[in-house]
């Protein structure tokens, strides 16, 4: 009988180390890919790109007076005219730049990653809440996207369309729930 238990514990003993290990593999596995391992690595060594290019598209949109940077939690330390400002302190204009400017700081991000790149540009509404400035500011960001990118823009507004107007656009008009191509420019 007491050969038998020795057995067993022997068994269970190779058991518990075969446990331990594959705990063991577990545990890196799951700091590897938590905040601490893998994603931070990922996020450290994008940051610098990141933060330079939300900043040069926030550049034009607020004149130069904003700039933003994220750290490797990606929390916003954001700076107007040399003073610190919070994200929940900004006008709703300013929170659509500042949207707009990390929007297009993540697709730059992402375009870095692909293997073709896309040389279009879908943007819908940009201008809304947005002050005259700031229009003037998204016209001379689409001016320099343009060297890059075909644009297609949705707009309703006209300040942004005054300084479209050497652009080719579609002009589309909904009457009675019947959409309708209204002018074509080429």
């Amino acid at each position: 009988m007491v050969k038998e238990k020795e057995v067993k514990i022997k068994e269970k003993e190779e058991e518990k180390t075969l446990l331990r290990q594959e705990y063991d593999i577990l545990r890196f596995w799951e700091i590897a890919f938590s905040e601490k391992g893998m994603v931070k690595f990922i996020i450290r060594n994008i940051l610098d790109y990141f933060n330079e290019r939300c900043n040069y598209y926030l550049s034009y949109l607020t004149g130069g007076r904003f700039s933003i940077l994220f750290n490797e939690e990606l929390k916003e330390s954001i700076v107007n005219n040399g003073r610190s400002v919070s994200y929940i302190s900004l006008s709703g204009g300013e929170l659509r730049k500042f949207n707009l400017a990390v929007t297009l700081g993540l697709q730059s991000l992402l375009a870095i990653t692909e293997t073709e790149k896309s040389d279009i540009l879908f943007l819908d509404e940009i201008t809304n809440g947005i002050d005259t400035e700031g229009i003037t500011g998204i016209y001379s960001l689409l001016q320099d996207l343009k060297a890059e990118k075909t644009i297609f823009l949705i707009s309703h507004d006209a300040t942004l369309r005054d300084l479209l107007v050497e652009s080719d656009r579609l002009i589309v008009e909904k009457i009675d729930g019947v959409t309708t191509l209204a002018n074509a420019r080429d």
